[in-house]
């Protein structure tokens, strides 16, 4: 399992991790959400890596990439809030893939 985790740290960075009990394998400092507008976020997992970034265009505004060979295939995704903050999530999300159902 992958878990990506922006705005961690009261916004201060954002982090890929491969399990939540292995540690993290990739950073990037610097805050990521805006309370007050709406910000487009990317995820790409071809290319034997992930990489997640900022804005509407795969590739352009990288935050974090990671590569591995051996990279597991992904067969779902799931998107969350933290849930013991008095802070709220509204997610959009946008598939440029064929989903098979």
């Amino acid at each position: 399992m992958y878990e990506i985790v922006l705005g961690a740290g009261l916004n201060s960075y954002s982090v890929l991790r491969r399990n939540v009990d292995t540690g993290n394998l990739r950073f990037n400092w610097g805050p990521a959400l805006d309370c007050n507008k709406f910000r487009p976020f990317w995820i790409d997992w071809s290319n034997s890596g992930i990489a997640i970034g900022q804005g509407t265009f795969v590739g352009i505004d990288e935050m974090i990439v990671y590569s591995n060979p051996n990279q597991m295939v992904p067969s779902f995704i799931a998107v969350s809030s933290y849930r013991y903050s008095a802070f709220s999530g509204l997610w959009m999300l946008q598939s440029t893939c064929a989903i098979n159902t």
